[in-house]
């Protein structure tokens, strides 16, 4: 495998995520000093400092209880998972299976606290080399603290569009004194707070995309087969859009746009995952 683009993928990954969550960040702050003035900047922290605390453990194990999820006792899959734990120094999350004949795999928690589930679909169809590099990709989440991070962006975005929201409220509740000249109203200010949601939205899947690219450059390395991931999920990808009707009526053309996706292109990612060279099977 090659390790030098590997390393120019991780340290690009790395670059690219610090940046747009400085960027959410810095938009959230200006976003509270517009509404709130001065004492902005204490209530976006208070109020991230909130929601920080709400993204909490909880929320990953209401989840896993409305998925249904029950843990795997496969000896096999339990020995794999300890063993990619075991090759990126993390604590070995518990795996647990989702009764879904859809092909996915998620991890909640955190990097010493973490949980994988993986669904029926994806256990009968990959290949023990598919399930290895998948596995591998959920731990990578762990070993980088992406749930932290992706978590923060999210607290994030939630304060931002609650102050989008309440900036707008007082542009409406303004109205009257602005129709009798008592008062004027900042169109730039409203226009910004009518796009904001959006930016943030578009900002914060930026940020999970660059941290699936990680996670792929991550499951490589632990693996040696980036083969095997990129195989996996060209699968994954042809089964969701079999299952997707509104794919079977209009094709392509029922995409969403890329800022709106959360995931990379999966010819993006095969495409990265290519430029590793030749892979190692280690399954």
């Amino acid at each position: 495998m090659d390790v030098a683009q590997l390393t120019r993928q991780r340290t690009s990954n790395l670059i690219r995520s610090v940046g747009l969550l400085a960027a959410i960040f810095a938009f959230v702050g200006f976003l509270g000093q517009l509404v709130l003035g001065a004492s902005g900047v204490v209530w976006f922290a208070a109020g991230f400092a909130a929601l920080a605390i709400a993204n909490s453990g909880a929320g990953a194990r209401m989840l896993l209880q409305a998925r249904k999820a029950q843990p795997i006792a496969d000896p096999g899959l339990q020995h794999l998972v300890r063993e990619l734990a075991a090759r990126a120094d993390v604590p070995a999350p518990q795996l647990v299976g989702l009764p879904s004949n859809q092909m996915e795999a998620f991890t909640v928690g955190s990097k010493g606290r973490g949980t994988i589930a993986i669904s029926a679909g994806m256990l009968r169809r990959l290949t023990p080399r598919e399930l290895a590099a998948v596995l591998a990709h959920e731990v990578s989440h762990l070993r980088h603290h992406d749930l932290f991070f992706l978590g923060m962006a999210r607290s994030l975005g939630r304060f931002g569009r609650f102050l989008s929201g309440f900036g707008l409220l007082a542009a409406v509740l303004a109205l009257p004194a602005v129709l009798f000249g008592a008062a004027g109203v900042p169109f730039a200010a409203v226009l910004l707070l009518l796009v904001s949601p959006r930016v943030l939205m578009g900002l914060e899947n930026a940020l999970s995309r660059s941290r699936e690219f990680d996670a792929d450059a991550g499951a490589a390395a632990l693996t040696g087969d980036p083969e095997a991931l990129g195989s996996a999920l060209a699968k994954v990808e042809q089964a969701q859009l079999q299952q997707d009707p509104m794919w079977r009526l209009f094709g392509r053309a029922a995409r969403a746009p890329t800022w709106l996706q959360s995931h990379p292109p999966t010819h993006e990612r095969r495409l990265r995952l290519g430029a590793l060279g030749g892979e190692r099977r280690w399954v």
